[in-house]
């Protein structure tokens, strides 16, 4: 999820200050960073019996990945703040994510919330302030296709049983409240 926000804010909204060959870079750099590392460690925490199984259905597998994979957020966000020097819409998006990440897992410690729906919704929630507050045309209607692809991931969520209603709507909650927070700071230079 994390590059596709920055696809969105870079590619889109930043486009004319953004230079391509850099773009690609970074994308890839967050794709990897932010989603092959963490499927990656979850397939070697499978493979080495220390969960039970990849689709970490069961509440007490999910401790673990969870701290690897926000590990992993947390050491990119460290690594672009710190060492790249970079600031503003390129980090605070992650440290954001770290944030929900970190509050996704206290709560999964004690009840299973749904990450997939606060993953999304999260994305969500950076696409739809953006696009109250720096509108582009052409993307108000991907935007309401988006909107349809959140609802239908929370359907499969409860369709397959993998989660209560109240668990695929308190991970949305989750993932909504804390993006539109944080691009409020932002855009409104709290932070």
């Amino acid at each position: 999820m994390p590059t596709l926000v920055y696809y969105l804010i870079l590619g889109f909204y930043f486009q004319p200050q953004v230079q391509y060959p850099w773009l690609f870079y970074f994308l890839g750099m967050m794709l990897v960073a932010t989603c092959l590392l963490p499927a990656a460690s979850i397939f070697v925490l499978y493979k080495y019996g220390m969960i039970s199984d990849v689709n970490l259905v069961a509440r007490e597998d999910r401790l673990l990945p969870n701290i690897v994979v926000t590990s992993t957020y947390l050491i990119t966000y460290l690594m672009l703040r710190y060492v790249n020097h970079l600031e503003g819409i390129i980090v605070v998006p992650l440290f954001f994510m770290t944030i929900t990440l970190i509050i996704n897992g206290v709560i999964s410690f004690y009840w299973k919330i749904s990450a997939h729906a606060t993953a999304i919704s999260g994305v969500l929630g950076f696409w739809g302030f953006m696009q109250v507050f720096m509108p582009i045309e052409y993307l108000y209607y991907p935007f309401l296709v988006f909107i349809i692809l959140v609802g239908a991931l929370f359907s499969a969520r409860l369709y397959l049983g993998r989660h209560t209603p109240a668990q695929v709507w308190a991970g949305g909650f989750l993932g909504l409240s804390i993006s539109v927070l944080g691009a409020w700071l932002y855009f409104f230079d709290i932070i």
